[in-house]
């Protein structure tokens, strides 16, 4: 296994007071393409808001998006980054999220980013794991949304479609699983 970023630590140890002080956390793994944009605006080229050197997010993924950072925010939770994207590092994600969300609010719910592993046999399961296994904190629970099929973490998984990205309905999803409460059925 080669590990090109362990990029979460950053981000971490700034919060790793008040991580701790919580005893377990709830975590958000949160994919970028073909989440917070979608691949049918993408192949267009053009429409959106700029997230600056990451492209652009599509407009019917922002008010999503931002019901879901607000959702974290009010409950305590955290995102980590679990995309391509972590390669350039949690704080130029955030940086570029920061053109459609409030920034003091992305900088209270982003704990970090998964590890880059150049391994194709890892996979993004064997990086979210990493990232369970190695960030020192109990996570008590954690909901992953991609829009690639994750294997080996059913109940956590919320996915999303290429071509539409997050959805209202993904964020519901996501806040029954990290609430435990499935019979919610609105946002």
């Amino acid at each position: 296994m080669k590990i090109a970023n362990e990029g979460h630590w950053g981000v971490l140890e700034t919060k790793q007071e008040e991580v701790n002080a919580k005893g377990k956390i709830r975590v958000l793994f949160l994919d970028c393409d073909g989440v917070i944009n979608n691949m049918y605006q993408f192949r267009r080229g053009h429409g959106g808001i700029s997230l600056g050197r990451l492209g652009t997010a599509s407009v019917a993924n922002i008010l999503p998006l931002c019901k879901l950072i607000d959702i974290l925010c009010e409950n305590g939770y955290y995102i980590v980054y679990s995309t391509a994207w972590n390669i350039s590092g949690s704080d130029r994600i955030t940086e570029c999220l920061s053109h459609i969300c409030d920034r003091a609010k992305l900088d209270k719910v982003i704990l970090g980013c998964t590890p880059y592993i150049y391994d194709t046999e890892f996979g993004r399961e064997g990086e979210i794991q990493h990232f369970i296994d190695t960030c020192g904190v109990e996570i008590e629970k954690f909901a992953i949304i991609d829009d690639c099929d994750i294997v080996g973490f059913d109940g956590s998984f919320v996915k999303t479609e290429d071509n539409t990205g997050m959805l209202d309905y993904h964020v519901m999803r996501t806040h029954n699983i990290l609430t435990g409460d499935h019979t919610r059925h609105y946002v």
